[in-house]
This record gives structure tokens, sequence and C-alpha cells, in this order.
């Protein structure tokens, strides 16, 4: 995840951490310590990450705003999508998936409802 999600989920939940039971990897370019479950990373070792997880096939998940999916997109680490959508209309704001060198062709595989929310949940490399 990135940084400023890393940020408003600490505030959010009151230092609790919600995935404490797995290895978190946050982007960053700040230099900031580990913890025994935080991992705080650059570019550079995501991507050495990535193509390690890949070799192993290991699945990552990625919970974050547009920087950081337009980073997978751009570099094709997305076998899937799940996106939610929250009952709110912005007229202007920061957008979901900001322009970048990529283009998918996704497969709607399930749909839920959490309260107001619809998650949508894709797989990509349709072909």
């Amino acid at each position: 995840m990135g940084k400023k999600t890393y940020d408003w989920l600490e505030k959010e939940q009151a230092g609790q951490w919600p995935y404490a039971d797995n290895t978190s990897y946050i982007l960053t370019h700040q230099e900031i310590s580990a913890t025994d479950s935080i991992i705080f990373i650059d570019k550079e070792k995501l991507t050495e990450l990535s193509v390690t997880f890949a070799d192993n096939d290991k699945n990552l998940w990625v919970v974050g705003g547009g920087e950081v999916i337009k980073l997978f997109l751009e570099n094709h680490w997305v076998d899937e999508l799940q996106v939610t959508i929250a009952p709110v209309l912005l007229g202007d704001g920061i957008p979901l998936f900001p322009s970048g060198n990529y283009e998918e062709k996704l497969q709607l595989i399930d749909t839920r409802t959490y309260g107001q929310f619809v998650e949508l949940h894709y797989l990509t490399r349709i072909a």
C-alpha cells in the first residue's frame, strides 16, 4: 500500500494495525524503520519483491490509491481487481485510475454489497 493509505489507516484505526497477521509492505520514498509486520520499501525494492512473489507463485494484495495501482498496472502485476464503490459523488478530486501507460480488459466475476457499499471483482488479462 502507499504511504498515504498507511497514514490514513493508522489514524482511523487508532494505532491498531488491521493487517497485523500479515506482512505489510508500504511504498514510500521516506526511510522508516520496519516493525514485526510492516516493511517500508521504495519502487526499486517493490519491483524486486514482485518478481520474487511471481517466481514463487505467491499473491500480493494491494491496498491504496491511484498512484499505487497505476504502478502495478503499468508493470502488468495485476491479475484481479476488487473495486469498492461508496455512495458519495465528488465533482472534483483524485481519480481512481490516474492517466498512465496501461490498458486492461476486465471480466466481472462477482459483486457483493456491504451495507451501502458495492464491491466489484474483476479478472484482468482476458483472452
